[in-house]
């Protein structure tokens, strides 16, 4: 897929810049503020000791420490962080955004696998730009999909210290999330176990109790069985 900027950028605030770097990755700027600015990098060192991590919760609450080859819909994409590390452990994984700036972001990330070696679920991982809760009414069914994972933008905590600057960034490109209860109760009329990230203290989606969790320190997973 190619991405023409010139028409990404008309959908941007003048307050946000969209460029590529003298590494050649594009990336999204504040114009007003003093924040790091976002890009899709899947081989910084940081990122690969993580997904090298076979019992990390995320793996666990999906099922993959026990059965490979599972189809899972990320309804919730980002930057596509946890879709890759679903792939990279052989997950076969549809990803999806709705916002086409953070969407180009990812498709960036992932043209540059080519250069590296990796996985070929990784380089093989399926992106669309879709709202989710359109893709969600239709009958997922025939796809065979196994997992739908959910990961909503986390709501405004009251100190705003602790949230990452580049996480500010987003909620200011992407605005309040207010569909996360939606996207569930549409998940939750699929054949498919559902798996909701949250904030370890965070409340229920829908205030609606799990089938079973798996917590970790700052995080946990919600599950609800079909």
């Amino acid at each position: 897929m190619s991405l023409d900027l010139t028409i990404l950028k008309q959908q941007l605030a003048p307050k946000f810049a969209l460029s590529y770097n003298k590494q050649g990755i594009l990336q999204l700027a504040s114009n007003t503020e003093n924040f790091r600015p976002i890009y899709c990098d899947f081989t910084e060192k940081k990122f690969l000791k993580r997904c090298q991590d076979k019992k990390q919760g995320l793996l666990k609450a999906v099922g993959l420490h026990k059965k490979q080859g599972l189809t899972i819909l990320d309804a919730t994409a980002g930057l596509g962080k946890d879709s890759f590390v679903l792939a990279y452990h052989g997950a076969n994984v549809i990803a999806l955004e709705r916002h086409p700036i953070i969407f180009a972001l990812l498709q960036d990330g992932l043209q540059r696998l080519n250069q590296f070696s990796f996985p070929r679920s990784c380089v093989g991982m399926q992106t669309k730009l879709e709202n989710s809760l359109n893709y969600l009414q239709q009958d997922l069914s025939q796809q065979n999909i196994d997992i739908i994972y959910l990961d909503p933008m986390y709501p405004n905590r009251k100190k705003s210290a602790l949230v990452k600057k580049e996480m500010q960034i987003l909620q200011t490109l992407l605005g309040q999330d207010d569909k996360a209860d939606q996207l569930l109760a549409m998940a939750l009329k699929q054949k498919s176990k559902i798996v909701v990230k949250r904030p370890r203290l965070g409340v229920y989606l829908n205030g609606q109790l799990p089938s079973y969790q798996i917590i970790e320190k700052t995080i946990r997973f919600d599950i609800y069985l079909a």
